[in-house]
């Protein structure tokens, strides 16, 4: 938690989410969430499944709204933007899903700097783009390449360039390693270390061992409440 009394990167106060509500199937999944995280950071939340990890993500990542409460990203309450304003500040952060799910169709390069295609940027530009981001994920051979011939590591791999096509100043990555065996883990871990150690802030949710070993901060959620730090 954020003991510096100037702002934290992220700063969350109060932040619950509830689903369903006013209805027979309504439930908190994030109560009452208060939490700092400082600039360049890696932080790693952990708990059990449906414990509110997503949750979390998805509000300081700008993809849902709070119930109540407020969450503060790099100077920006995101409770008090328009949906425009939203969009904006979601260019910004880098989104590594699990599973990393591609368009069918595109070659890795395409799929990779699609989030740019809305920017205007043009082919000859995302396709240089996403060569220097698939050598620097080791997918150097895959520039052409359609998804479908991809292992899981390598989509995972995939997935955090793509994360990253927009030079963020946050990663945002919700059980990153979870579907793939060891090895492919330990690369996509690697990775995520690489990106830290570039500066970059990372919000990491996982089970995984290895990556709550590279936290610099960790969080718990247990039934949408959070213990904070731990470890």
């Amino acid at each position: 938690m954020s003991t510096n009394s100037s702002p934290a990167f992220i700063d969350a106060r109060g932040l619950s989410r509830r689903y369903a509500a006013g209805t027979p199937r309504e439930h908190a999944a994030l109560v009452d969430a208060t939490l700092g995280i400082e600039r360049g950071a890696f932080a790693v939340v952990t708990g059990p499944s449906g414990g509110g990890k997503t949750t979390l993500l998805s509000l300081v990542g700008a993809l849902d709204r709070a119930t109540s409460g407020r969450v503060i990203v790099d100077g920006v309450d995101l409770g008090a933007i328009s949906e425009a304003e939203r969009t904006r500040v979601r260019r910004r952060i880098g989104f590594v899903f699990q599973g990393s799910p591609m368009l069918r169709g595109l070659a890795a390069w395409e799929n990779v700097t699609y989030p740019l295609i809305p920017l205007g940027v043009s082919a000859r530009a995302r396709r240089t783009r996403a060569a220097a981001l698939l050598d620097r994920v080791g997918l150097a051979s895959m520039l052409d390449a359609p998804p479908e011939t991809a292992s899981g590591g390598e989509l995972q791999r995939l997935g955090i360039a793509r994360a990253l096509v927009g030079s963020p100043t946050l990663v945002v990555a919700d059980e990153p390693t979870s579907s793939l065996d060891r090895r492919s883990a330990d690369a996509v871990a690697a990775l995520l270390r690489e990106i830290h150690a570039s500066g970059t802030t990372l919000l990491v949710a996982t089970h995984d061992p290895h990556l709550v070993e590279c936290a610099t901060v960790r969080f718990e959620l247990d039934e949408g409440r959070l213990v904070v730090p731990v470890g």
